[in-house]
């Protein structure tokens, strides 16, 4: 018996693609503003934010238009041809906000999450490796001079994190 999965594709996505064109005037006239910045600025991060493009990368069943992956690459694409620093910020934040949100246990997503449609939820950024250094050996040839040392190739920078990546 043969089953077919098919991939889930939000019928939201017409409708986005037209409310991020309909912000395109508006991120191509803040992208040098927000350069200078280093930052969106607050009118077209609020208009990015009520545009709904972070909720596209929310499960459904916490009020989100859980887009596939190739939605969501249009998504961001789209934003990014009008401002391509928008579009990076907002891919940041749909890929932490949505994939933690899909691993949160109930009493956390209602948390985080109450109310999606209307704009009430987390934005989560950051990146989900675990802490640490990685180190070259101070007697690799890759190692910057700084951290070569004779004997017992410990590194001057770190010594206790050198070989060692576990916690």
């Amino acid at each position: 018996m043969a089953v077919s999965i098919g991939l889930h594709v939000s019928p939201e996505f017409s409708a986005m693609l037209d409310r991020i064109d309909a912000l395109g005037g508006a991120l191509e006239a803040d992208a040098d503003a927000a350069e200078e910045l280093g930052r969106l600025t607050e009118d077209i991060a609020r208009a990015l934010l009520g545009a709904g493009i972070v909720g596209a990368a929310l499960p459904r069943s916490l009020g989100g238009y859980e887009f596939s992956p190739r939605q969501l690459i249009e998504t961001v694409e789209r934003v990014s041809y009008h401002d391509s620093a928008a579009g990076w910020t907002m891919m940041a934040l749909q890929l932490m906000t949505g994939t933690t949100a899909a691993y949160l246990d109930a009493v956390a997503a209602a948390d985080l999450f109450p109310d999606v449609a209307g704009g009430d939820h987390a934005l989560l950024a950051g990146h989900g490796t675990r802490p640490g250094r990685a180190e070259v050996p101070s007697t690799s040839p890759q190692a910057p001079r700084s951290c070569r040392t004779a004997g017992n190739g410990s590194a001057a920078r770190n010594p206790k994190r050198t070989g060692n990546f576990s916690t």
